[in-house]
């Protein structure tokens, strides 16, 4: 299974839990939902520095047995570079540590040895995602950013759809999960928000001095593709 959960809402990923734990065969699932891994699996199989590496357990114990794996190998990297350090003028003492923590790491766990092009040891270094977005804090507008009020909402020429009363209120502070089951409207409530849609009935109030940024499930369909360099 490749990603399965992706464009589940919660009870369509209840239900495949369920159904996979019932499921008497064998299993390969790729995801980034760790509660879903948590549930499922019962091993894994890291794909790290294009090594493949084994560990027993659910993605929680993984990531714990990974995390001591990785502190004690960088751990034995450090000491073996202050070794180098102190023999720096003398390339035979040289060889011979790098020799000899070679064969030691061989020994230990699974012998994972990270080296660079030039075969010079490496730390473990893990994949870390960081993001920066610029400041707005300091900007900030204080209150009330979107109300709506009573709002109801229906799409030209879809009579099985229809959205009534919707009643919402979000300030600068606010963090709000908006749930319910795939085709339940919960996309056209944010564009109602976002003033993407206005509502058919009822008001929207927003703060002038407010911006609202969208990211949508859709996202890579709405970039200007004639801007998009090549």
């Amino acid at each position: 299974l490749d990603e399965p959960t992706n464009h589940l809402d919660l009870n369509a990923v209840f239900w495949l839990e369920s159904y996979l734990l019932n499921w008497k065969k064998g299993l390969i699932v790729v995801s980034h939902d760790r509660d879903f891994l948590n549930t499922i699996t019962t091993d894994i199989i890291h794909l790290h520095e294009q090594k493949l590496f084994d560990y027993s357990g659910n993605y929680d114990s993984f990531e714990l047995l990974m995390t001591r794996k990785r502190d004690a190998y960088n751990k034995r990297v450090l000491q073996y570079e202050k070794s180098m350090r102190q023999v720096q003028d003398n390339q035979q003492k040289r060889d011979k540590f790098k020799k000899t923590f070679l064969r030691e790491q061989s020994y230990k766990t699974d012998g994972s040895i990270f080296t660079d092009k030039g075969n010079k040891v490496q730390k473990w270094n893990e994949y870390m995602v960081k993001f920066e977005f610029p400041s707005s804090m300091a900007n900030a507008v204080p209150g009330t950013i979107v109300q709506l009020k009573d709002c109801d909402f229906e799409y030209p020429g879809r009579s099985d759809f229809r959205l009534q009363g919707i009643s919402i209120s979000l300030d600068r502070t606010s963090r709000v999960a908006l749930v319910g089951r795939n085709g339940a409207g919960k996309s056209t409530v944010m564009k109602l928000i976002a003033g993407e849609l206005e509502p058919t009935n009822g008001s929207v109030e927003r703060d002038v001095r407010g911006v609202v940024g969208r990211f949508s499930q859709h996202f890579v369909d709405m970039l200007p593709m004639d801007v998009t360099p090549t």
